[in-house]
């Protein structure tokens, strides 16, 4: 099968990209998490990994199925991520990942209604209801942080 753009090809290969950085990403952070006594907040960066390698896995099936893959990461090298060693720090970084990928998924789908295709715009309104819980989820615990304390917030997530 062809797909109805090769604009679409390429934002197919962008999105796999970023869903393999934030992957890498959360499974960083999900270790630091149990490093520090965390297993809460291990937990929660463990399914988000999950998340993202889903997505990963979804945007690759539908680049296999139009006879392409995703880029090479010698042209697209993964970002060097998951290097803080605070909570805060840890979910300041994931935050401005998550809103790229809302960004980028709200344009693959414009794409995918000027191109008519219905498939590839629905699989990528699936992961954007995914990034979306996952910004909510992040602010969410930035806000708690902000009104009880990192400390009090990392004692709620051992």
């Amino acid at each position: 099968m062809k797909p109805r753009s090769t604009k679409l090809v390429t934002i197919l290969q962008g999105l796999y990209a970023d869903e393999v950085r934030a992957e890498a990403q959360y499974r960083s952070h999900a270790s630091t998490a149990l490093r520090l006594g965390l297993p809460k907040l291990d937990a929660q960066f463990t399914e988000r990994a999950v998340d993202e390698s889903k997505h990963r896995d979804r945007l690759g099936a539908r680049l296999a199925l139009w006879g392409e893959g995703p880029l090479p990461f010698a042209k697209n090298p993964p970002a060097t991520t998951g290097t803080e060693t605070d909570v805060e720090p840890m979910l300041g970084a994931q935050l401005p990942l998550e809103m790229s990928a809302i960004e980028a998924y709200e344009a693959g789908i414009l794409a995918c209604l000027a191109a008519g295709d219905n498939d590839t715009r629905d699989l990528l309104a699936e992961n954007l209801h995914d990034e979306t819980d996952h910004v909510g989820e992040i602010e969410t615990a930035l806000g708690l942080i902000k009104r009880i304390g990192a400390d009090n917030f990392e004692q709620a997530m051992m």
